[in-house]
């Protein structure tokens, strides 16, 4: 039985072609995946300043990238871990604009903070340090660029010359990562 996933664009309202269903598809059927990496990157200790534990986030999200056949160019980051770029070349000339897929790796939470508040999912809920803020939003950004490399890139149903996925090691913090790593 195929399953028809009815969504529209965010930015419109309109209902996506239905060439995006295959794309959107896909996406639901890696549900289980999504949440395992969200477990592991959740129970990964990667406050600011963490160098360690944010180079374990980015290797947990480069792996996946990766796996994907996408290439990730790591950015070292001093004092702050590293930061990731990965990039899905376009091949439609005709496209306008450029998808930009943002987060940061690190959280607020001290080290021991992930031990002693594990992933868990209650009622449909997940928990755990980061999980809201980004690391499920990391998640995301690691399966769209997944699915848009799997099913075209700009040649996808949502066309676009290319894709860029960078994820930084610091957060809201004064560090200079990000703008260095533009």
């Amino acid at each position: 039985m195929t399953t028809t996933i009815k969504a529209e664009s965010p930015a419109t309202g309109q209902a996506l072609p239905p060439a995006a269903q295959p794309l959107l598809a896909w996406l639901a059927s890696q549900e289980s995946a999504m949440f395992d990496l969200l477990r592991q990157v959740v129970d990964t200790d990667s406050g600011s300043g963490h160098v360690a534990g944010v180079q374990q986030v980015a290797a947990l999200l480069r792996g996946r990238l990766e796996a994907a056949g996408i290439a990730v160019q790591t950015l070292p980051q001093p004092g702050w871990g590293e930061c990731l770029l990965a990039r899905i070349p376009g091949s439609n000339p005709s496209a306008a604009g450029h998808l930009q897929l943002m987060g940061h790796m690190d959280t607020v939470f001290p080290l021991g903070t992930a031990a002693e508040r594990p992933w868990r999912v209650e009622a449909g809920k997940a928990f755990g340090p980061g999980v809201a803020d980004m690391k499920s939003g990391l998640v995301m950004n690691v399966f769209v660029a997944e699915a848009l490399a799997r099913f075209g890139g700009n040649a996808s149903p949502v066309p676009m010359p290319s894709v860029t996925a960078t994820v930084a090691s610091p957060r809201c913090s004064a560090s200079p990562a990000p703008r260095s790593s533009r």
